[in-house]
């Protein structure tokens, strides 16, 4: 069976709009979503990144009252008897309850859901242990450092990750062009 690693934030739903949404409310600034192009949002607002762990926990319940991106329960669905979907998360400890809470009211045909923070080389090295295949991923840093480890990356595209390249990455816009990669990806195996 293959095995494919998810990011969450930003992969399977719109963290930072989300994030942008409620800093906006609470600081009383107008900052457009489409305006931001980099990754640390919390730059923008001026907080360390204690500050913004601290906005994030005492916000969770807020920031996760979004959908999954269009057309992920359906892929997820569809390849459930050929693909063991895991998410692997760099996100901090602390934010998992979160997630986990996110993926069972949504629905989502996982089979866990990991924390690649604790691992010394976080992402590569839960990949590695669990031996995926493919890795689903919006960050640059994280989608370079699978793709020099040797595992191929499907990158979500976004602003803030343009001028990432490997020849292990391929650019995807959407979860459509996703489930058209994965099920040829599928078909080989």
């Amino acid at each position: 069976m293959i095995h494919i690693g998810l990011d969450f934030d930003d992969t399977l739903i719109d963290t930072r709009k989300s994030i942008v949404r409620v800093l906006n409310k609470q600081l009383n600034r107008n900052i457009m979503f489409d305006e931001v192009t980099i990754y640390e949002i919390s730059e923008l607002y001026g907080q360390t990144f204690e500050e913004f762990k601290g906005f994030f926990i005492s916000n969770q319940d807020e920031l996760h009252k979004i959908e999954p991106y269009p057309f992920i329960k359906e892929t997820i669905s569809r390849l459930a008897d050929k693909v063991k979907f895991t998410i692997m998360t760099g996100r901090p400890v602390e934010w998992m309850d979160s997630l986990k809470k996110w993926v069972k009211e949504n629905n989502l045909k996982v089979e866990s859901s990991l924390c690649a923070s604790q691992f010394e080389n976080g992402k590569l090295e839960c990949a590695k242990l669990n031996d995926v295949s493919l890795f689903i991923e919006d960050h640059p840093t994280h989608a370079l450092s699978l793709a020099d480890g040797g595992v191929n990356v499907l990158l979500i595209d976004k602003p803030y990750n343009q001028e990432c390249q490997h020849q292990r990455i391929t650019r995807v816009k959407d979860w459509t062009e996703v489930g058209k990669i994965i099920d040829a990806f599928a078909d080989k195996m």
